[in-house]
């Protein structure tokens, strides 16, 4: 069996795809590249593969594939204890509740909250899950995942790329199945089966990381995985767009359960894997921030939208959006820096009175 290696050294790639898409994290929730007529529930059969589609449905949407990807790599890479495992949980429990909890109050206050009550054992485990249907599924996923890869690197790779076919194969069959029986919950975006793949991925990958960084066996994993993504984004575009999937959300087409970002997601990981990408302060700064603009964009957004308009002179949309977008990213980077240095002024506070008291 291939053992991933004990030094855990960073891999100036991953930099980059945490900067990146973090941003495109944010710029798919405020729609920066527009929509095509497959966001119409009235119009989608009239729909057309347009530049939009491609940067919504396979760059965009790659954001937390990537996410997942790189976090379970990196946890893999490490080969931890249970106790890290179970305060890793713990870490994400937190924030999921925390986060779910202050963002329906943010929007809808009490009445919002009220709303969380279940009614039912099955409300109760989909609200659970979900994180009330607000983007902090994001956490509960990333528990979910890493108690899998946590289990999974236990196993041999031989099994973990069983258990990463027999996952794809999931993936699969959920996207028919929905289509075939109605079922449009069954591809909901944040069912934690979505990501079922992306930890044997990763795990058969750390193990194997001298010969994704150099070589051969990079290239060729690279090349045959995007080809298949393309394949496969073909045969998605064709046979999975239904209307079913406007009752839970916005667009008649899968968000996360497709083959084709699982393959994506490999084969970007593996092409950013090589020792000659370099980093910089700025995207180091941007991936450190990346977690901060995941969590804190919701909340900025509402403000964006209300101060930021559409100016009244000619102005191309896109650039308009892209000045909101770094307005949201630069204003979540502030927040995120004020409370990190608030943090460590109490804390040296509480220190320096400890110290007091002691003395």
């Amino acid at each position: 069996m291939a053992v991933a290696p004990n030094n855990v050294q960073s891999i100036p790639g991953f930099y980059w795809l945490r900067a990146i898409m973090s941003v495109a994290v944010v710029a798919w929730h405020i729609n920066t590249f527009g929509t095509s007529l497959l966001f119409s529930k009235t119009d989608y059969r009239n729909h057309v593969f347009v530049f939009s589609d491609l940067i919504n449905f396979h760059v965009l949407l790659l954001a937390v594939p990537i996410f997942f990807l790189i976090s379970c790599y990196l946890y893999a890479r490490k080969n931890p204890s249970v106790e890290y495992c179970w305060r890793r949980v713990a870490r994400f429990a937190v924030l999921a509740v925390f986060l779910t909890i202050a963002g329906i109050a943010w929007y809808d206050g009490c009445h919002g909250l009220s709303l969380l009550r279940p009614r039912s054992l099955q409300a109760f485990l989909t609200t659970v899950i979900s994180a009330a249907g607000t983007q902090y599924y994001f956490f509960v996923s990333l528990m979910i995942l890493s108690v899998v890869t946590h289990i999974a690197s236990k196993l041999s790779t031989r099994v973990n790329s069983i258990l990463f076919i027999l996952a794809c194969a999931l993936i699969f069959a959920l996207a028919k199945a929905s289509i075939a029986f109605s079922l449009p919950a069954l591809i909901a975006f944040w069912s934690p089966m979505n990501f079922m793949p992306y930890p044997f991925a990763a795990i058969v990958m750390a193990r194997n990381e001298a010969r994704l960084a150099s070589g051969n066996s990079r290239l060729l994993i690279i090349t045959s995985f995007f080809a298949a993504a393309i394949l496969i984004s073909l045969y998605e575009w064709r046979f999975d767009v239904s209307g079913i999937f406007f009752d839970i959300q916005a667009f008649a087409m899968p968000a996360y359960t497709r083959l084709s970002l699982v393959f994506l997601s490999i084969s970007l990981l593996a092409a950013v894997m090589t020792k000659r990408i370099r980093t910089n302060r700025i995207i180091e700064f941007m991936s450190g921030q990346s977690m901060a603009l995941y969590c804190l964009h919701p909340f900025i957004i509402i403000f964006a939208y209300r101060y930021i308009t559409f100016p009244k002179f000619q102005i191309p949309s896109f650039l308009f959006e892209s000045g909101r977008i770094t307005a949201i990213t630069l204003a979540c980077y502030t927040v995120s820096l004020l409370y990190g240095n608030l943090r460590k002024a109490a804390l040296r506070a509480l220190n320096n009175k400890r110290h007091v008291s002691i003395a």
